[in-house]
């Protein structure tokens, strides 16, 4: 086998000018999910549906799947960048190489900025930590209806009936309006239609559990719901089949009360 000479098309090819194009081809492609992911987050108020259900799950679904992708693309095009920075100056032209190479670093700083500064804002959003605790406060309800026979709480002292059966009900009932762990203070109010039935009789779609005024064991039904917690935009709100979900100030008429 003749082995190959300078002027053979091995040594021809540009490598070097083709790994800092790639770098910077990868970068663009990861500041591309960045931008999609960040879109995602400002359309559907989160990135994670699952947990709260935002007025568009499926732009916080495409959202996470391109912040998971964009990480490790950028990642990889930022390490690529940086690998193609000396590279640049073995092969001419050494000017425009390292231009691209350089590039290939900027792209992917700024998309790894995007990113993080995308996930840093889901992390911290206010609506997150409030689904959070209505979220652990609905595992209560269910063990408490369990207990017993299906029923909820009488509503006439239904915050303390909780915080009996589980310590930890009041400081989920008080968050975020009132100091947490009050006797009976409660920033969620119970749906006045469903008292004194079995929570498994109730239709998945109906209010449980909704955003008020503190107060002590509230009670009612759609004049006592507010979005102060949320400046207005809306407020999380716990259904009968347990699952939570934010719904916007526009849509609250749109809630079902009766069973």
């Amino acid at each position: 086998m003749k082995a190959s000479t300078p002027d053979s098309p091995v040594y021809r090819k540009p490598r070097v000018r083709m790994f800092v194009c790639f770098s910077l081809c990868l970068a663009m492609v990861g500041l591309t999910l960045a931008a999609i992911a960040n879109l995602g987050l400002y359309i559907n108020g989160d990135f994670f549906p699952d947990e709260v259900r935002g007025p568009h799950p499926f732009a916080g679904t495409v959202g996470v799947v391109s912040l998971c992708i964009g990480i490790f693309v950028v990642l990889s095009a930022l390490m690529l960048s940086f690998l193609s920075l000396p590279l640049a100056f073995f092969r001419p032209p050494v000017v425009a190489n390292f231009l691209v190479a350089l590039g290939g670093v900027l792209v992917s700083s700024l998309a790894c900025g995007i990113l993080t500064d995308g996930l840093t804002r889901a992390k911290s959003n206010p609506v997150r930590f409030h689904a959070r605790e209505v979220t652990r406060l609905s595992a209560i309800i269910q063990q408490y209806a369990r207990k017993h026979d299906g029923h909820l709480p009488p509503p006439v002292n239904w915050c303390d009936a909780l915080a009996q059966f589980d310590s930890k009900a009041a400081r989920h009932l008080s968050y975020p309006a009132v100091e947490q762990g009050s006797s009976g203070l409660s920033a969620l109010a119970l749906n006045a239609n469903i008292v004194n039935k079995r929570l498994a009789d109730v239709p998945s779609d109906v209010v449980l559990l909704f955003g008020t005024k503190p107060s002590q064991n509230p009670v009612g039904g759609y004049p006592l719901l507010t979005a102060d917690e949320h400046e207005g935009k809306g407020d999380v709100v716990l259904f009968a089949d347990l699952h939570v979900e934010f719904v916007q100030t526009a849509d609250f008429n749109k809630l079902r009360w009766e069973p």
